[in-house]
């Protein structure tokens, strides 16, 4: 059936058959290994700090960091005027924005960006930073009047949002005005002012006229719910708090204090602040101008806020704050840089006890060179500290030199450090309590629109990664550490196996054998880092998983059809390093077939009325690990979805109504490996349905043969049936007139009732046997009554069968609730009728599209009900599938009490929508509908409450002409399988 030399075009030369047979001689071809160690002893691997960043050409510089304890993720910002650290950008020599983050418990370098995709704003450099509380964002914004506010994400430096706003004066990297919340939104301090600004809706941003002094330094409470703004008078020398509620900032109170200086600039570079939250109505706020220390003592359910102050008389002029860490209301950790006396050139952390007015000084580090900027501290010897410098002092006596003598960007910490730490006792002092007494000051703050808001996340381009190559592990020799060798006996073997692609597929990944080595002594276990050593495939199409050293091709379209070499290294802790070379062959897809001569499947003839089954020919395909579709294609419409379908097993079915239109119907059946297709035709024949033979007519009797006035009929409406699992019942047809007093037949055509219903003829009688484990929906019995004039006439009539739980199979209820009535009566007589009502699902579309018809005995009663239901009275969920949510929106009534209705399923989970082909949909009623039917027949229609019924869910999808069944084929050794995947696995078959 199969032509197997059509495969030889795959196989250089040889068939797939041949390849097969000798195939266990060639697998030390198909995979080719070879070893080779690359060791050093005691590799250099530089410390994690001091960060130093940049390049050869031109300066580097921070002007502020951040650092998130929940994270550990330390973000650096400033600018670069090296082009090396951004090829190709064509700035020259002008100043580029540039932020750094580093991670992990070694603050490891994680990514990099330089900004050089702003010219309007170049020269440009990103002045001040703030990370969000949880870590996860970072914000920034840049000095120049233009001002840009960015937000990134701290992951990766991926740009979620961008915005902008002219203003006349430049922002400073001293203070320490920005602030990222939870809710997404950007604070900031701009002079007298902040701004509230919402990136997601800028016309919802608004400005607050907050003082009459400058803003220096903003923070929040730990849960966002109170604003403190820090600001300095330069006429009175005062420093000014408030404390503002969010999320109007109405003032909760505020304070003032004598400071010193009259240059904003330069308090702005000596102020630090910190909080200590005691309880949710009680905190401190503390805040330091060089070495003197101010606490605020906050009860807000007493509504006392008292302020004191502390301050070293003897050292008041020696430092310069850098950093406050507040253990708790009484214990600081202050982190200063000295500017006089034996003080100089060095840092200091002091250690403040505020109840006992005491403060001790510690040294760390030898002396800095180059200029300091503010740091973070977080404990009484863990701080980060920035500034630039040309060279790095190792202890007080030696240094290296940064980049041939250009400035650098440096992160100073006494943590990880390749810096003697060179500790040093400064001394204990006594400090001066309270020598200024805190006021009250008046003003206000005015809340106004802020205008001139501008988004500028699409416009603002991508920035460069920044070349970290030019700066990381590059002082790796003069500030590294070296060890021996921890491990021996390295060794890359791998099993015999073999690795192939077939081309066009998606990406393809490669687990390979974890590398091995002996430890030596008490060292770690060894772990290897995997990188791609080498590769002669096409550029940027292969990858090497550093953690697994698995092996993924990206692109396999653009490999040839042959084999291509990758080498994987692996590296261990100590720098020794091993290599293995795997050889990656690489196919010509094969397309999915049957396993028939020809592309024409077996016709099929069916009658109206009828159902008739084709099974699908078992599938063959040689590529292995491919997901194979089998999708029916009908361009014209008229019969998938009408009358043919794929059933719940490999085989596609016909079932024409009597209502469907005789004659040829052509669909396409294609098999879809993922890459290519194979297309086959279908052809459909519906013919008549049998009739039963004419009734023999005198000749005489000329009006009987030329005239019939009209069908035969039942002399009863044919009501809806309702019965429990387990309960016989034998059903009567009534009594069937005809106006022409013609003989007739019926026939009854019992589609899915079949399994428990059989029709007597010769009575007019359905028998009902439903067995106790059948399933609870609601099935549909056509019934066909046909006169034996020469002119024949016909009417159809649909019976609706519902089953139901027996009574043990119902649910107790739960609790003692009542049940839930909605009653729409007009008047409600004690002798009125209840007349029952039921719904039908009677179609699902592809696309969500339910449509649910109501029925009644009496007619009128149905369309009362269907006029009134609404989507609260709907209680929709797919068997099995819980956690699925279903949501309904009845969109129209359709003639004959239908209502159409839009579904959405949600939590569907990684999978998409076709997950649902095949499940069951439930359709129930959450409370009971009562409608008048008419005040004068004293009727009322009722719809109870569970009333339910059951219909299969079709495949989801958007298109209304495709229908698609998973199919898994597999392939072992020699012998080809192919099996259908349609939500359980059926046996393989073997094709061959």
């Amino acid at each position: 059936m199969i032509d197997k030399r059509a495969l030889k075009k795959r196989y250089s030369g040889k068939s797939y058959w041949e390849q097969i047979s000798i195939s266990s001689h060639l697998v030390a071809l198909l995979i080719f290994l070879e070893f080779f160690k690359l060791s050093q002893q005691g590799c250099p691997v530089q410390m994690p700090f001091p960060k130093i960043v940049g390049g050869s050409l031109a300066d580097t510089e921070f002007q502020q960091l951040d650092y998130n304890s929940i994270t550990g993720c330390l973000i650096g910002v400033g600018y670069t005027k090296d082009q090396s650290l951004a090829p190709g950008d064509g700035q020259g020599v002008s100043e580029r924005p540039i932020i750094m983050a580093y991670q992990g418990g070694d603050y490891v370098f994680s990514w990099g960006k330089v900004f050089s995709n702003i010219p309007f704003l170049l020269p440009d450099r990103f002045v001040q930073v703030k990370i969000n509380r949880m870590g996860t964002r970072v914000v920034v914004v840049n000095q120049q009047s233009s001002m840009l506010f960015i937000v990134l994400d701290i992951t990766d430096g991926t740009i979620i949002s961008a915005t902008s706003k002219s203003d006349t004066n430049l922002q400073s990297a001293y203070e320490h005005n920005l602030l990222l919340l939870d809710n997404g939104k950007i604070i900031f301090g701009k002079g007298d002012k902040f701004y509230n600004i919402n990136p997601a809706s800028l016309a919802n941003s608004f400005s607050y006229q907050a003082t009459s002094s400058s803003i220096i330094g903003l923070q929040t409470n730990e849960g966002q719910k109170l604003l403190q703004v820090f600001s300095f008078n330069t006429g009175t020398s005062k420093c000014v708090f408030k404390l503002a509620e969010f999320p109007f900032f109405w003032i909760v109170f505020q304070k003032e204090v004598q400071c010193y200086g009259t240059i904003l600039s330069e308090v702005a570079a000596n102020f630090a602040f910190d909080i200590v939250e005691v309880s949710t109505t009680q905190d401190y706020i503390i805040f330091q101008q060089g070495n003197t220390y101010f606490r605020l003592s906050n009860d807000y359910g007493m509504n006392t806020f008292t302020g004191s102050m502390i301050f070293d008389t003897l050292n008041s002029n020696s430092f310069i704050a850098r950093g406050l860490y507040c253990v708790d209301e009484n214990k600081f950790y202050s982190l200063l840089q000295g500017i006089s006396s034996t003080f100089t050139g060095k840092m200091w952390v002091a250690t403040v006890q505020y109840a006992f007015a005491e403060i001790v000084y510690d040294r760390f580090l030898p002396t800095l060179g180059g200029s300091m900027m503010h740091g973070y501290i977080f404990g009484s010897n863990k701080f980060f500290l920035i500034s630039k410098s040309d060279t790095v002092q190792i202890t007080s006596t030696s240094q290296f030199t940064l980049h041939a003598g250009v400035q650098q960007g440096i992160i100073y910490s006494p943590l990880l450090t390749c810096q003697a730490l060179e500790t040093q006792n400064g001394g204990f002092g006594i400090l001066t309590q309270d020598f200024y007494s805190f006021t009250i000051p008046a003003g206000t703050i005015i809340e106004s629109m802020l205008t001139g808001l501008i988004d500028f996340t699409t416009t603002l381009g991508f920035p460069y990664d920044i070349e970290d190559q030019q700066f990381e592990g590059f002082y790796a020799n003069q500030c590294g550490q070296a060890a021996p060798n921890n491990y021996q006996t390295l060794s890359s073997a791998q099993p015999p196996q073999s690795f192939s692609v077939i081309i066009g597929q998606a990406s393809k990944t490669f687990a390979i054998t974890s590398f091995t080595a002996v430890v030596i002594a008490a060292a770690p276990a060894p772990v290897y880092t995997y990188s791609l050593g080498g590769y002669n495939g096409p550029a940027n199409t292969a990858a090497v998983n550093p953690l697994t050293g698995a092996i993924t091709i990206s692109s396999t379209s653009s490999l040839s059809i042959g084999d291509v070499q990758v080498i994987v290294k692996g590296t261990l802790q100590d720098c020794q390093s091993i290599t293995a070379i795997f050889l990656i062959s690489a196919f010509a897809n094969f397309p999915p077939i049957f396993d028939i001569a020809g592309t024409a499947l077996s016709q099929i003839t069916v009658q109206q009325g009828t159902l008739s089954d084709l099974p699908l020919p078992l599938i063959f395909d040689p590529d292995t690990g491919q997901t194979i579709t089998a999708s029916i294609i009908d361009s014209a419409g008229t019969a998938y979805h009408v009358f043919v379908d794929f059933t719940i097993s490999t085989t596609i079915r016909a079932e024409p109504t009597l209502l469907t239109a005789i004659g040829n119907y052509d669909i396409v059946v294609q098999l879809n490996d993922g890459i290519d297709s194979t297309d086959y035709t279908l052809h459909i024949v519906v013919t008549l349905a049998p009739t039963p033979p004419p009734t023999v007519i005198p000749s005489n009797s000329i009006i009987a043969q030329l005239s019939n006035i009209g069908q035969p009929q039942f002399t009863e409406s044919l009501k809806p049936i309702s019965l429990k699992s387990g309960q016989q019942l034998t059903y009567q047809f009534p009594s069937i007139i005809d106006p022409d007093d013609d003989q007739f037949s019926i026939q009854v055509n019992l589609r899915e009732a079949i399994t428990f219903t059989s029709f007597e003829k010769t009575s007019n009688t359905l028998n009902f046997n439903p067995t106790k484990n059948l399933q609870m929906q609601t099935y549909e019995i056509e019934v066909l009554l046909r006169d034996n004039n020469i002119n024949s006439k016909f009417s159809t009539t649909i019976i609706q069968v519902t089953i139901e739980k027996s009574e043990n199979q119902l649910p107790q209820n739960e609790g003692n609730s009542a049940e839930t009535v909605e009653q729409i009566v007009e008047e409600e007589k004690d002798d009125s009728k209840m007349v029952k009502c039921f719904l039908k699902p009677i179609r699902i579309s592809k696309v969500g599209l339910l449509q649910v018809k109501i029925i009644s005995s009496d007619r009128e009663a149905a369309n009362q009900i269907t006029n009134h239901l609404n989507e609260t009275h709907l209680k929709l969920r797919v068997i099995n599938r819980q956690g699925v949510m279903v949501t309904a929106k009845i969109n129209e009534i359709l003639e004959g009490n239908i209502l159409s209705i839009q579904l959405k399923f949600d939590n569907i989970g990684n999978s998409d929508q076709s997950f649902m082909d095949l499940d069951l949909l439930e359709v129930r009623i959450s409370r009971t509908l009562m409608v008048n039917k008419t005040t004068r027949e004293k009727k009322i229609a009722v719809l109870p409450k569970d009333t339910f019924s059951m219909i299969q869910v079709p495949k989801q999808s958007s298109a209304e002409i495709i229908k698609t069944l998973h199919l898994v084929s597999k392939t072992t050794q020699s012998t080809a399988t192919a099996a259908f995947s349609l939500f359980f696995l059926l046996t393989p078959h073997v094709i061959f």
